[in-house]
């Protein structure tokens, strides 16, 4: 018995070790290429090939009326509460 509590305690401390790292890392960690991507021409990029970089978040992060994408003209609205102002 006093084995099964010791496994499962280090079961517990390796899980709460994984979750505190990944939580602690940024979603995206190194620049994007968006090599080989669509080619157009929108308003808020004006002209764009594959090779572009994207364009970084607009001030106020996610939140009614900024675009969701750089390469689309798609805009937040109804933003929840929970992700109203985060970065991408």
């Amino acid at each position: 018995m006093f084995r099964k509590l010791i496994l499962l305690a280090f079961v517990l401390a390796v899980i709460a070790a994984f979750s505190s790292v990944a939580s602690a890392l940024p979603l995206i960690q190194v620049p994007v290429d968006r090599s080989g991507g669509a080619s157009g021409n929108r308003d808020h990029i004006g002209q764009y090939d594959g090779e572009r970089d994207p364009l970084q978040t607009q001030p106020g992060g996610w939140t009614n009326g900024n675009y969701c994408f750089s390469d689309r003209d798609y805009t937040w609205t109804n933003t929840p509460p929970e992700i109203d102002g985060a970065e991408q």
